[in-house]
């Protein structure tokens, strides 16, 4: 199939060659063919292009053929634009790989030729003839060599800038054109190691982001061609990580993606779509995390009485508890939906108040905007679909629609200066985690009293028709009486009390003691789920 002596009828244009041997079983013959292979490659206009070339193993026969045509692969015509290697027991003496010039995407496992001392710097080398260029590089099993991480880092640092090496300083044959208008595109890192030796990568990382933003370094040639600055994707690996560590890693890259930049800065940087990923084996599926950047820092939501029922804009707001409709950590773009009930069956329009933050009580929270939707009276079964798209640049558009009049509104909030800063998210989380019980108490407690009310206001809609249906009636009027005094006493208890959840279901349950029978006479049943 390679088409040699020919062999094959298949007429391939571009190869993708995985060749691994650790155990060095490799049959004589397939040993022979790639030889043949390598040493034939030549500028053929009608020729087979080898594009990705893995090499794995023990593979010393395959090497030296390689090896014996580096004119090819050092020139132009070259066509390989992946390389990933992972090799053992190369001969020290070997004239090292040749430096492929055309490469885009470089893959460098750790230990690389242990056994030989250039392994390093030809990694290096493979780096500084193809800065400019590459789109895709990883570092694998870090732990083998402390130094490699800040070599490789150190080089994609300078990349773009007056101090990047030019091809022909290591004599090989510079690419056309057409390959030069690659250095703009969206470039990709990988990194695969444990908890510590990722950390102190992403840390590298972050001392390198700060150096290439500092005044004197950013300029526009630097912002388009930089392999750091480029970056829209970063996949982590994490070996035996789990879920805590997971946690730690996110924080650090984010930190590390930020370095050097102000609040205002951070908010238009480039989005990067970060991966991180954990080797653990568990039958537990959430200790395997798949983590994308850029995420939402706190949750986005709407106050709502007793977090499920909307206020009209004229009323007096009350017990109300922030609704989560975005949650924390929630992947960038995102859209998602939660329904509302109307407070009131008489109320003419909702009010929408939106908001971030991760505490249960609007106040505590940071405002970000309101929206305000007509709605029909007369039904306390209206549908409020509230619907938060967030978008790519972390514009949120928010859609209130009334599913029964089919009115809607919505409202752009873009990234202004309503948002939190960074600073302000990380001091509104540790004051989220001081005072969690406390605030679970109020949320509890504004949960209870607003079912209470609810109840009461679903109460008096039902006596407002009875009493219409039973005016001539003085025993039934009588009955229905009582159960609007004992209403409005709730009702007045209510607003004077500071009573816990379990005093306030207490004193619900005592009144639909007293409802519940005369409804029940009258074919009507009151009550709140």
């Amino acid at each position: 199939d390679l088409g040699l002596k020919e062999r094959g009828s298949h007429q391939y244009e571009e190869l993708a060659l995985v060749i691994t041997d650790w155990n060095q079983s490799m049959p004589q013959e397939l040993a022979d063919l790639l030889v043949e292979f390598f040493e034939t490659r030549a500028d053929q206009v009608h020729g087979k292009f080898v594009v990705h070339l893995d090499l794995h193993g023990v593979l010393p026969r395959v090497l030296e053929a390689i090896v014996r045509n580096r004119a090819y692969f050092e020139s132009v015509a070259s066509s390989v634009e992946t390389l990933e290697t992972s090799l053992t027991s190369v001969d020290p003496r070997l004239d090292f790989l040749p430096m492929f010039p055309n490469l885009l995407s470089l893959r460098m496992y750790r230990p690389e030729f242990p056994h030989n001392p250039q392994s390093e710097e030809y990694s290096v080398r493979l780096l500084d003839l193809n800065l400019k260029y590459l789109e895709d590089v990883a570092i694998v099993s870090l732990q083998s060599s402390s130094g490699v991480f800040d070599n490789i880092l150190g080089r994609l640092t300078c990349s773009g800038s007056q101090s990047d090496r030019a091809p022909q300083d290591y004599g090989i044959q510079a690419r056309d054109g057409q390959k030069n208008s690659r250095q703009q595109d969206p470039t990709t890192m990988w990194m695969v190691g444990n908890f510590d030796e990722i950390r102190t990568a992403l840390h590298k990382m972050g001392d390198c982001m700060q150096q290439l933003r500092g005044p004197a370094a950013l300029t526009p040639d630097l912002l388009l061609s930089n392999f750091l600055l480029r970056m829209t994707k970063l996949n982590i690996q994490v070996e035996g990580g789990m879920v805590d560590t997971i946690g730690k890693i996110r924080e650090i890259a984010g930190e590390a993606l930020n370095r050097g930049l102000d609040d205002e800065q951070r908010a238009q940087r480039r989005k990067v779509l970060t991966t991180i990923r954990s080797t653990n084996r568990s039958d537990d599926p959430t200790e395997t995390l798949m983590c994308l950047f850029d995420v939402t820092s706190l949750p986005l939501g709407v106050a709502a009485a007793g977090g499920t029922s909307l206020y009209s804009s004229e009323a007096d707001r009350v017990d109300e508890v922030m609704t989560t409709v975005v949650p924390r950590y929630c992947t960038i773009p995102t859209k998602k939906s939660v329904s509302f009930s109307v407070h009131s069956s008489m109320q003419e329009d909702v009010l929408i108040e939106i908001m971030e933050g991760d505490r249960p009580m609007p106040r505590d929270n940071n405002f970000l905007g309101r929206l305000r939707v007509p709605v029909l009276p007369g039904s306390r079964d209206t549908q409020i679909q509230v619907t938060f798209d967030l978008d790519a640049n972390s514009i949120l558009t928010v859609v209130a629609l009334d599913r029964t009049s089919g009115n809607q509104a919505s409202t752009i909030i873009a990234r202004d200066g309503s948002w939190l800063s960074p600073s302000e998210v990380q001091r509104t989380l540790v004051e989220a985690e001081r005072y969690r019980a406390e605030d679970e108490q109020q949320r509890s407690r504004a949960v209870a009293r607003a079912r209470v009310r609810d109840y009461c206001q679903a109460v008096q809609e039902d006596l407002r028709r009875l009493f219409e249906h039973n005016s001539e009636d003085a025993a039934k009027a009588g009955d229905l009486q009582q159960v609007e005094g004992a209403v409005h006493e709730v009702l007045g208890w209510l607003r004077s009390t500071a009573a816990e959840e379990d005093e306030i279901e207490t004193r619900r349950r005592t009144l639909e003691d007293v409802v519940n029978p005369v409804m029940q006479s009258s074919n009507l049943h009151s009550f709140v789920i």
